[in-house]
């Protein structure tokens, strides 16, 4: 009978974990109902970290995700977005949002990238107007190229979605990567969030990052607080070497406190004949931490500061000065005549977790919204964007899928209109099928030419589920 009892136990744990999974990362409780009052629908972005909350799911969203905000109760919206084509719904405090309007004056400047890159893009330039985006063709088809770097593509997960085998290849973790798994960090796409697009942040000096962005970066890690043999903070050290070899200070300290922020043999040090070398950035680590120090020792790196030194230039001679001047391009060195055979990390999402490390810096010390400019791949043939390859897993719930084209879509409205000496702004309607479209969510409507006698014109341009650009005409007399 016990053993019945601890069954039925098990059986509900596991049914509750599921459902944990199925609404994403956050947490399963019961809260009591909130009453929604109803207000105009509209996109908002999480301009800060928060939760979504309801009578059954607490989410953690991610900085820059977006939803569909169609009602207010105090202090939060009601809000809805997808996972699985499932409606996630809950609420969202309001001082953690920000409305998004559409900027028609923004879209000149994404005009050379696919549809598929633009909704993103304009979500990250509703946050971070002074940040300049601009894309990289590259003359290769994604597939193949993915299929090349998988060839050497490691990863410290363990689940089948993830590796090519089970087969251990380095150190005590590391085993190759599937080829699903490089596809899915290979697709721009699934960077063009705000937590991590900095992943394709160009690599020169910004004199507008401070030291206190930089402090705040390595808070909380072995890089905190000040080295003990030249007496300056880690922080200070690595600005003074990225102000020399004229490189980006953040993305410095993301990739140091990647490599050794928990204090790793190359911040601690290690022997060589009796004498002791440190290697902050693991360079020529390629087979454990022991290969860095043995590479330490060949460069005389006998000081935390002279490794600092020594592995800023390295990284600047060996990959900035070859354009890869972004971390994305120095994890798939695409500019390359030969692919695969100048890449920093073997580690196939260590550039996002790294780009992660610096959008938390520059968050932390309110410097997010500097100008940054941005270098952003677009390949040949891409595919429909790579999907997460443990699909249990997936957190990003997401109001964006374009799966339909604004062409497709029935447009409404009186072609007729009486000259009246003002402006002419015929009413609209867009169906698609017994969908009726939401104005601000599902496209954006301008009108031209309509102050005068003539042709006026209707401008739609699809959003989030639509893409694709529409204009009509109506006479006005």
């Amino acid at each position: 009978m016990a053993k019945k009892k601890k069954t039925k136990t098990r059986s509900f744990v596991l049914i509750l974990l599921v459902v944990c999974l199925l609404v994403g990362a956050g947490a399963f409780y019961i809260q009591k109902k909130k009453e929604k009052h109803p207000i105009s629908t509209r996109v908002v972005l999480v301009k800060k970290v928060c939760k979504l909350t309801s009578e059954k799911i607490s989410y953690t969203t991610y900085l820059g995700q977006s939803f569909i905000a169609d009602g207010v109760n105090k202090d939060t919206y009601h809000v809805y977005s997808y996972y699985h084509e499932k409606k996630i719904e809950g609420y969202l405090p309001i001082k953690d949002l920000q409305v998004y309007h559409f900027d028609p004056s923004f879209e000149n400047n994404i005009a050379l990238f696919p549809e598929s890159y633009r909704m993103q893009l304009r979500y990250l330039h509703a946050l971070y107007p002074q940040w300049v985006f601009s894309p990289m063709t590259i003359k290769r088809k994604f597939n193949k190229t993915a299929k090349t770097y998988q060839k050497k593509a490691l990863t410290s997960f363990t689940a089948s979605q993830m590796i090519a085998s089970n087969k251990i290849v380095e150190g005590n973790v590391w085993r190759r990567a599937s080829l699903d798994l490089t596809r899915y960090v290979l697709d721009p796409r699934n960077a063009l969030y705000a937590d991590r697009a900095v992943v394709f942040e160009q690599m020169v000096y910004n004199s507008a990052e401070s030291l206190d962005t930089i402090k705040q970066m390595l808070k909380g890690t072995a890089l905190e607080g000040n080295d003990p043999q030249s007496g300056k903070s880690y922080a200070e050290l690595l600005q003074a070497a990225c102000l020399k070899y004229n490189i980006s200070l953040s993305n410095i300290a993301a990739r140091a406190k990647q490599e050794n922020g928990a204090g790793g043999l190359g911040l601690k040090g290690g022997q060589v004949k009796g004498k002791t070398y440190y290697n902050i950035f693991n360079i020529g680590a390629n087979t454990g931490a022991r290969s860095g120090i043995v590479y330490a020792s060949k460069k005389k790196w006998t000081t935390r500061k002279k490794a600092i030194y020594g592995g800023v230039a390295y990284i600047c001679h060996h990959y900035v000065n070859k354009n890869q001047i972004t971390l994305y391009l120095q994890r798939f060195d695409l500019l390359r005549k030969k692919l695969n055979t100048n890449i920093y990390m073997t580690n196939i999402t260590a550039p996002i977790e790294e780009a992660r490390h610096m959008m938390d810096g520059y968050v932390n010390t309110n410097s997010a919204g500097i100008s940054r400019a941005l270098s952003i791949p677009v390949y040949k043939k891409m595919p429909d964007p790579v999907k997460y390859p443990i699909a249990t897993l997936r957190t990003d719930l997401s109001i964006i899928t374009q799966n339909n084209s604004l062409k497709q879509v029935k447009v409404s409205y009186h072609a007729s209109q009486k000259y009246t000496g003002n402006e002419i702004t015929p009413k609209v309607t867009l169906k698609d099928g017994n969908k009726v479209l939401k104005k601000n969510v599902d496209y954006y409507l301008s009108y031209a030419s309509n102050k005068t006698t003539g042709k006026g014109k209707i401008h739609l341009i699809g959003l989030n589920d639509y893409y694709g650009k529409v204009t009509k005409t109506f006479t006005i007399a």
